[in-house]
């Protein structure tokens, strides 16, 4: 539903920037571990990377480090916690300045009900028209439909309203399309048994990965050993999918790393991965809560 585009949003405008004396990030997801999300909101406070072991002295630190300081902190998609959980995690919040905030992201309304104080703000589907000006910008070349077919158009068309509304769908088949100029692939998207199967899986997004070439499914199904959520910088996973003899040898004078950076090039063209910009740097987050729904038998 573009929730954590929404809080991306939110966090790097400058406007909302010059308000607070300090910002971090925490992409908290399944489970609720207050360790790891403490850590994270102390790591983005002070920009370094704490290596204290104790959950007691890092709480102890991020309390010192925000004390009168006004912040705001982003706990993007909370899935589950324990009351008593979320008690104790904000116990370092205690001390900071008038009007710090906190956001949350979730898809869950207990959730939100539970560490709100404030009425949530409920997220709605796409528009039609948005959702074709999204589509327009991801599957066509030039950006718009004008140099194209009103027969293609119409299709596009029919393909947007299967998506429903949601962004992440209309842009993953946007990339799919893309790469299919001729009509017959387009009309094969739009006519796949695919959109009437009942599975926990965006069809678009079944439908993108049924698309992609041997080589690149073994490459994302590696990415399945990683947690939900993980943050994965773009070298050090190529190199892992080289060891692991995942990219195959190139037939022209590239090198395998130019050839496994391609690889990765194509999946995040396609929406398996997506970049994420947060504390000014990037951070590389990779589409993996459905994987273990696709992979079956695979």
């Amino acid at each position: 539903m573009g929730k954590t585009t929404l809080a991306q949003l939110v966090y790097n405008d400058a406007r909302v920037t010059q308000e607070f004396d300090m910002k971090a990030w925490a992409c908290v997801s399944d489970p609720f571990d207050i360790k790891t999300i403490t850590k994270k909101i102390l790591d983005g406070v002070t920009r370094s990377n704490n290596d204290i072991e104790s959950l007691d002295e890092l709480q102890i630190k991020l309390k010192e480090t925000l004390k009168e300081k006004k912040f705001l902190v982003v706990l993007d998609d909370v899935w589950k916690h324990a009351y008593d959980d979320w008690n104790r995690l904000r116990i370092p919040f205690s001390d900071g300045a008038h009007g710090s905030r906190i956001i949350v992201t979730t898809r869950i309304d207990d959730v939100a009900s539970a560490m709100g104080t404030i009425p949530s703000h409920c997220l709605e589907e796409l528009s039609f028209k948005d959702c074709w000006s999204l589509f327009e910008k991801h599957a066509f070349q030039s950006g718009d439909c004008m140099a194209h077919s009103e027969r293609k158009i119409k299709i596009g068309e029919q393909i947007v309203q299967k998506c429903k509304g949601l962004p992440l769908a209309v842009i993953s088949l946007g990339g799919l399309l893309r790469s299919k100029q001729d009509m017959e692939g387009w009309k094969e998207i739009l006519e796949s048994q695919v959109w009437h199967l009942e599975s926990n899986v965006s069809p678009a997004l079944q439908l993108s990965y049924n698309d992609l070439a041997s080589h690149l499914k073994r490459c994302f199904v590696h990415c399945s050993k990683f947690p939900k959520d993980y943050n994965f910088e773009k070298e050090k996973l190529v190199r892992l999918w080289i060891a692991e003899d995942l990219v195959q040898q190139p037939k022209s004078k590239k090198s395998v790393e130019d050839e496994g950076h391609s690889y990765f090039l194509q999946l995040l063209s396609r929406s398996f991965f997506q970049v994420i910009f947060v504390c000014h740097f990037a951070i590389l987050i990779i589409f993996v809560g459905f994987l273990l729904d696709l992979f079956v038998g695979f």
